[in-house]
């Protein structure tokens, strides 16, 4: 009798006659690809914005310690702020959508950054406006900030005020840079009143998420999980363009020559962005979108993205900008073609890089 049954239970093990083993990834299901995208939200983006608006605040708080008393050690916290603000922008960055790029005039990533509306690196627009207002006389309150041009605010103008000197110098000298600020005070309002502003513009975007989406009574989490968007697109594809449109930028617009170039420190923002696309790919352990892809028998898809992303690291590394080039573009085109194929989602757009 005794060996009867352990026959039987042998049986059952091997025949998995329970239907499924505990052990055994999610199905590629409505349900469960719902629940991915559940994920992705509250585990990726809603913290990406968060992250993002915590150290914009951070950074406010840096600049008025730093204006309070101006000398070395402040300026190298200020720096720091910048730096990290810089790195959390480009986790966020991925996901350029709902309260981020809500208007079609006053997206507020325009006014994050500059860079990102058409590749055109505006930093001596900066500097212009810079030495005029230091030189000026105009009251430089709060309305004053808000009515400036997305190409006078924003990262490029909270680096060039933060890592060089005015005047048409340029000096990237720690004693250089004190010295403006010391020798002029206007300064220290312009980069208190545009480190203000660039925080108001994180808030707006954490609050949209999570409280209010325009003039709507709901939060875009509610509406973007709901599937209600503006523009009636697909939630999931809403998703998936997106970071595919941040790759592309990111490899067409020339980001590592023409980004941070007075911090030096553009390889960090493709590192952060290519952890940010790792969190959101391989999401949480109970159910992600690559393990979904994996149940649904493209475990060769899913094989090339978690390749191409280990490159990617590589190159980062050791600071090879033609492999980084050549595997930006490869991860674009996996958000193209293997990634919504693998998800049974159609993306419903045409691209025009030859693709």
């Amino acid at each position: 009798m005794r060996n009867t049954s352990l026959i039987i239970l042998c049986l059952l093990i091997l025949s998995g006659c329970s239907g499924s083993r505990p052990n055994d990834p999610p199905e590629l299901t409505v349900d469960n690809l719902n629940l991915a995208l559940q994920y992705a939200v509250d585990q990726s983006v809603i913290p990406a914005a968060t992250a993002f608006n915590t150290q914009a605040m951070t950074f406010d708080t840096a600049t008025v310690r730093f204006c309070s008393k101006i000398n070395t050690a402040e300026l190298e916290v200020l720096q720091s702020a910048w730096i990290n603000l810089y790195e959390k922008w480009f986790h966020l960055a991925n996901y350029n959508f709902g309260p981020l790029n809500d208007d079609l005039v006053f997206a507020k990533y325009t006014f994050i950054d500059s860079l990102r509306v058409r590749g055109t690196n505006y930093i001596n627009t900066v500097r212009d406006e810079i030495d005029n207002l230091i030189t000026g006389s105009e009251s430089l309150d709060e309305t004053f900030f808000e009515q400036l041009t997305f190409n006078k605010v924003g990262l490029l103008a909270l680096e060039v005020l933060s890592f060089e000197a005015s005047g048409g110098a340029q000096s990237a000298l720690v004693d250089d840079i004190i010295e403006g600020f010391q020798n002029n005070p206007r300064k220290c309002e312009i980069l208190t009143g545009i480190a203000r502003q660039l925080a108001s513009n994180a808030d707006y975007v954490v609050q949209g998420w999570q409280l209010q989406h325009k003039d709507t009574e709901l939060s875009y989490r509610t509406l973007f999980l709901d599937d209600q968007l503006d523009d009636g697109s697909n939630n999931l594809t809403q998703l998936l363009v997106s970071v595919q449109e941040h790759l592309d930028y990111l490899n067409k617009r020339n980001v590592l020559s023409t980004s941070a170039t007075l911090s030096g420190v553009a390889w960090n923002g493709f590192s952060a962005a290519i952890d940010e696309i790792e969190i959101l790919l391989e999401g949480n352990t109970e159910v992600s979108f690559l393990g979904l892809m994996e149940a649904g028998g493209f475990s060769d898809s899913v094989a090339a993205v978690r390749e191409t992303i280990a490159t990617i690291r590589t190159a980062i590394n050791t600071r090879d900008a033609e492999l980084l080039e050549t595997n930006i573009a490869n991860l674009d085109g996996h958000f193209k073609r293997e990634i919504p194929n693998g998800l049974d989602v159609e993306l419903g757009i045409n691209f025009s890089d030859g693709d």
